[in-house]
């Protein structure tokens, strides 16, 4: 059961500190170890990755099951924990026995030969660690869980920067993605503060009726978010998998506040939803500012991609900007589809989900097949855009037809677009005028950001406020502490 007196606003502040600070040093180890692995072999291990977490699937969607029940009012914590690792368990057995199976295939398709054996240990990792954190979140405590993906996210690069130092390669990467992801199993099951029991009949029944529709449309789902990367693959563009995710992780900025919501307002919807109350406020609030970062991201990389690629990745990367404008693009998009989505499965409607999972996985398989043959590895990342927005409108339909109308843009994201309008104006004449350096381009975007800053709070009353709120709030701290040194001595 939830801890209904778990501040949202405190939680979700924990996360974004962690999740950015997460983004830093991700990024960092992702630029080290492009540059070691090359696009062939650091492509090659996203791509195993990919097909491991599309076949987590299961383990997933019943790890969402519980952490929905969790959020009620009378469900067993520890029956719920223990009924979770059964299934991790079971499924840790059974991916084996597929991947022991189809490892000639599963070779061929990653270019990694000892691809079986790689993708089990990282199967059993995220089978067990994935919805240990989901339950954590289903008490309320999504902030914690960030911080865990932030001390996993320091051990795993620490461990994979040693093993491919090494000479290790690819296989020292999942060893070090596998043994830090394990690490962390101990701390989430002590923040959780409880032991795992047989679960009763009725335990059993309950997460069923739920991941019965919310299984098949995790399935669906990562097949969707990964489509472009399974195609890729398939195509045998192993390269280009590697650019996109070079791409992916330039632009994972964007998706840190919607990141960090997405689980907390699973939960936070889950127990509106069961005390009556509406959720309209909450989800137009959440979609107001899960973009805030992703828009003026989109404008830093129409006009700085190239620079960008070039000074973190070099030169070799340079094939992944075109990727960067479409992600970018993307990412926009999905800062708005992630709260909606999670707002729906909080409303207990698992099968909504799943049927519009499907709806634009068709879609997307359908554009990404003809824009594969009319503009290349690019015309994927068009069908994803083009899904991903489809999904978005779908998504709020089905919150319309539960008597929850959510506006498609509040107040303060038109501010932003409109801020975004002026910083592309700012960055556009900049570039032009000052020499075509990295000192210069890096004094362009950042003078660029502060136009995009000053527009926005100018327009956002709340925002403004929230700025000064916390400009006093650390004044008051330092002055506090500046006393206290002042006592102590």
């Amino acid at each position: 059961m939830a801890d209904n007196s778990t501040s949202f606003g405190l939680e979700t502040l924990k996360g974004v500190s962690a999740k950015l600070a997460m983004f830093i040093f991700g990024f960092i180890a992702t630029a080290y170890f492009a540059r070691e692995l090359g696009p062939q072999s650091f492509g090659g291990f996203f791509l195993l990755l990919s097909v491991v977490q599309f076949a987590n699937r299961v383990p997933h969607g019943f790890g969402g099951a519980c952490q929905k029940r969790l959020a009620e009012t009378d469900t067993s914590n520890e029956e719920l924990l223990g009924l979770g690792l059964g299934i991790s368990i079971v499924s840790g057995f059974i991916a084996a026995i597929f991947a022991t199976v189809g490892q000639q295939h599963l070779a061929a398709y990653t270019g990694i030969p000892n691809a079986a054996p790689l993708a089990i240990a990282l199967f059993v990792g995220l089978s067990l660690f994935i919805p240990l954190q989901f339950l954590l979140a289903g008490k309320g405590k999504f902030g914690i869980t960030n911080w865990i993906d932030l001390v996993r996210e320091i051990a795993k690069t620490l461990l994979q920067s040693i093993l491919v130092l090494l000479g290790f390669g690819v296989t020292g990467m999942t060893a070090g993605f596998t043994v830090a992801t394990l690490l962390c199993l101990p701390i989430i099951l002590y923040f959780l503060g409880v032991r795992p029991s047989i679960p009763t009949w009725d335990t059993v029944i309950h997460v069923w009726n739920y991941a019965k529709f919310n299984v098949p449309s995790n399935v669906v789902g990562k097949a969707y978010t990964r489509f472009d990367i399974f195609f890729l693959g398939w195509i045998g563009l192993t390269g280009a998998v590697g650019y996109y995710e070079v791409a992916l992780s330039l632009t994972g900025l964007a998706t840190l506040i919607s990141g960090v919501v997405m689980d907390g307002l699973i939960s936070r919807t889950s127990n509106l939803t069961s005390r009556g109350r509406s959720i309209r406020d909450t989800v137009t609030t959440t979609i107001s500012y899960t973009s805030v970062l992703a828009i003026p991201i989109f404008v830093i990389t129409v006009f700085l991609g190239d620079t960008v690629v070039a000074t973190v990745y070099g030169a070799d990367y340079l094939a992944a900007v075109p990727f960067l404008f479409g992600i970018a693009i993307y990412r926009i998009i999905q800062t708005q589809r992630e709260p909606l989505d999670s707002a729906v499965k909080g409303m207990g409607n698992p099968d909504t989900v799943f049927r519009i999972s499907s709806i634009t996985v068709a879609v997307n398989v359908v554009l990404g097949v003809v824009g594969v043959h009319a503009m290349g590895a690019s015309g994927v990342l068009v069908a994803t855009i083009i899904a991903e927005l489809l999904r978005c409108l779908l998504l709020h339909r089905a919150l319309r037809q539960n008597d929850t109308v959510v506006p498609l843009f509040p107040d303060p994201l038109r501010a932003q677009f409109r801020s975004a309008a002026g910083m592309a104006v700012a960055l556009a004449g900049l570039t032009h005028v000052l020499p075509n350096t990295l000192k210069f381009r890096a004094i362009a975007g950042t003078l660029s950001i502060v136009t995009y800053l000053t527009l926005y709070l100018l327009q956002d009353d709340l925002a403004r406020r929230s700025v000064i709120d916390f400009g006093r709030a650390v004044n008051r701290f330092l002055t506090d502490r500046e006393l206290y040194n002042q006592t102590a001595n």
